[in-house]
């Protein structure tokens, strides 16, 4: 596994920061070059997952804060969809203005809550989350959380946010290509996923392309009632 799978042809080496190409491209040939190519050529594996059917239960027990995570299938990284779900999650949670953020956390109905996708190679996932209060009940937290996504479906958020979404997508842009730390990361994210650099650089204007039908229709397409309901209990194991 080690000699087919950890091997040149499926590595990158991602440098950032105030170096001397010559002098770098040195030390590598110096360190690397020993390294010889993979015996056998890479196979990339496929598989199928079974679809999800209705609401699927799982309750796990945990001495600590009871939460509430809910899991819908998504759309892989590369996938044409993907800047219309990933505007999705920002509808529902951008910290301040998203749907989640102001009818549930500022309006003080949950402790807290909030969502984030998964955009991976093969598949994804959108994930929301919710932690009760006192007098609530996990059910209760899931349907708030469900009725954030149905105002989506329903097209009930205002025209200013998607734009004021970019905005904020292009100033986190900007302030991550000023950090080395962060320039290797998109670096390193782009190989991972078998991206060009060029769709990297692009991204925003992908995002700035989506209209609220596409981000209502994704909302209706991938949100229809298949997803997995997870119970966290303050109980032990």
């Amino acid at each position: 596994y080690f000699h087919t799978h950890y091997v040149p042809e499926k590595m990158a080496i991602c440098i950032s920061g105030d170096v001397d190409p010559k002098e770098t491209i040195k030390l590598i040939e110096n360190e690397f070059s020993r390294w010889q190519p993979g015996e056998e050529p890479p196979v990339k594996d496929n598989w199928t997952e079974k679809p999800l059917e209705g609401r699927e239960f799982v309750e796990m027990k945990y001495q600590g804060e009871e939460q509430v995570l809910l899991a819908f299938r998504a759309v892989p990284r590369k996938h044409e969809d993907w800047a219309a779900l990933r505007l999705l999650d920002m509808v529902l949670d951008n910290s301040v203005a998203g749907l989640i953020n102001l009818n549930l956390v500022e309006a003080q109905k949950v402790r807290a809550a909030g969502s984030f996708p998964q955009h991976l190679n093969d598949y994804g996932a959108q994930y929301l989350y919710g932690v009760p209060k006192d007098d609530q009940t996990l059910r209760e937290v899931e349907d708030l959380l469900l009725a954030q996504l149905d105002i989506v479906k329903k097209g009930g958020f205002e025209d200013w946010i998607l734009p004021a979404v970019v905005n904020d997508f292009k100033k986190r842009r900007k302030q991550d290509l000023e950090n080395n730390g962060k320039r290797v990361e998109l670096m390193r994210d782009a190989f991972l996923s078998f991206r060009e650099w060029e769709d990297v650089v692009n991204e925003i204007d992908l995002l700035e392309q989506v209209t609220k039908a596409e981000v209502v229709r994704v909302a209706n397409q991938y949100f229809a009632g298949n997803y997995v309901s997870g119970h966290r209990i303050d109980a032990q194991h």
